[in-house]
C-alpha cells in the first residue's frame, strides 16, 4: 500500500503498509495453513521494504 495520509488535529501522520495475503483454493479449507501462509507472506512483503503486497499458495493463479 502506498503511503496514506491521516490528519488529527495539528498532526499529520504518514501511513505505509504491507501485507501478507493466503486464500484456499477448491473446497478444502484448513485455516491453519491459511493462516501460516498469510503469515509467511506478510514476513517477506516486509523483508521487501516499504509498501508490498505478497500473495502465499494458490492465489497468485487466481489472481492472475
Amino acid at each position: 500500500m502506498k503511503t496514506a495520509q491521516a490528519h488529527r488535529d495539528t498532526w499529520l501522520l504518514d501511513i505505509n503498509a504491507s501485507f501478507g495475503v493466503a486464500g484456499s483454493a477448491g473446497g478444502a479449507f484448513d485455516r491453519v495453513s491459511v493462516l501460516v501462509d498469510a503469515d509467511r507472506a506478510l514476513y517477506d512483503a516486509k523483508a521487501q521494504g516499504r509498501d508490498p503486497v505478497v500473495v502465499a499458495g494458490a492465489m497468485p493463479a487466481l489472481i492472475a
